[in-house]
């Protein structure tokens, strides 16, 4: 079955799932063009932000896998990203592991209050337009 949710689509049981941690990691997703850099390639890097519920999902729904610790909400740009500013389009994952992502370069937490649901973040995302420049994420206030 496959997971893939959008702001919208989020069944309303993930929105209500309170978050106790909220963490940024650096993806390293590989070269960007070998061809573009005489001294090695360039890396094409990734920012993704992790919500990590308080309790973990123990069963299996027709919302999410057994043993689900949270959501990835991931920016995919619309179209082609190279040397040109594009909008994006917010995607969440589900994710069932512990620890970094396997591609992980880097990360860091941001403090989480008491109680904060994952409905509260898509609150602040909506409030920006995010858009990407040079193969970094930006965002600015519409």
């Amino acid at each position: 079955m496959n997971y893939l949710y959008t702001v919208k689509s989020l069944p309303n049981y993930l929105r209500t799932k309170n978050v106790s941690r909220c963490s940024i990691e650096f993806l390293d997703i590989g070269p960007f063009d070998v061809f573009m850099d005489t001294e090695g390639p360039m890396q094409t890097n990734h920012t993704v932000l992790r919500l990590t519920f308080q309790h973990e999902i123990k069963d299996a729904s027709p919302h999410a896998p057994a043993k689900t610790k949270g959501l990835i909400l991931d920016l995919i740009p619309n179209g082609e990203q190279a040397d040109v500013t594009s909008e994006g389009d917010l995607t969440i994952m589900i994710f069932t592991y512990s620890g970094p992502h396997k591609k992980a370069l880097s990360g860091t937490d941001l403090s989480v209050n008491c109680g904060k649901k994952v409905r509260d973040f898509f609150g602040l995302l909506n409030t920006l337009k995010w858009f990407f420049v040079d193969s970094a994420i930006h965002t600015r206030t519409c």
